[in-house]
């Protein structure tokens, strides 16, 4: 199994590359966001848009910062999952409105709203930790299937292997089931 991570500046991309390895016994590709290009991801079963800095955003009208993951999102037919600002940019990238507020960092309770394989064997509500500045209130196009009282927290494509979830999987808190969303991601998405 191969996985590309592009890196968007993530604080988090060592405890990432550790999650992975755990879970699909292989070392991820990683790949800074703006060194891919569109034939970068094709030998890949998986790819993962990491988290990224506060300082960079997809709703700054940095769309040229962002355009091969934008394009990648719109083009790749196998599965994507999108963390904080990977999010944001599958979010984005279906036309999704994003708000921001002040930055929001730490522990969150998420409440399943869907079930879904992403979310298998997680309990209908969980925590998890956060930190970001822009938020979804709703999806019109894209399929919610978790909130928590800052808006949604895990999107789906409606008919593609997409996912996107707000928060920080990789991120250790006390409860551990926001890292079964990896591992559902891995075993029971791209293994398939």
């Amino acid at each position: 199994m191969r996985i590309l991570i592009i890196d968007n500046n993530s604080l988090h991309l060592d405890k990432l590359i550790a999650q992975i390895r755990l879970f699909s016994q292989t070392t991820p590709t990683v790949k800074k966001f703006d060194a891919i290009t569109l034939a970068d991801y094709t030998n890949y079963d998986g790819i993962i848009l990491s988290g990224g800095s506060d300082i960079l955003s997809v709703n700054k009208g940095s769309n040229a910062v962002y355009a091969s993951e934008i394009a990648l999102v719109k083009k790749y037919k196998k599965p994507i999952l999108g963390i904080c600002l990977g999010f944001q940019i599958i979010a984005h990238t279906f036309g999704e409105a994003l708000e921001k507020r002040e930055k929001r960092c730490g522990e969150v309770i998420i409440t399943i709203k869907r079930r879904d394989v992403l979310c298998e064997a997680i309990p209908k509500q969980f925590s998890a930790y956060e930190a970001h500045k822009w938020f979804l209130p709703k999806t019109t196009f894209l399929t919610t299937l978790a909130t928590s009282s800052d808006g949604v927290e895990i999107l789906r494509h409606p008919t593609r292997n997409i996912y996107g979830v707000q928060f920080h999987p990789e991120v250790e808190i006390e409860e551990k089931n926001a890292k079964l969303i990896l591992k559902n991601f891995i075993e029971q998405i791209v293994n398939k």
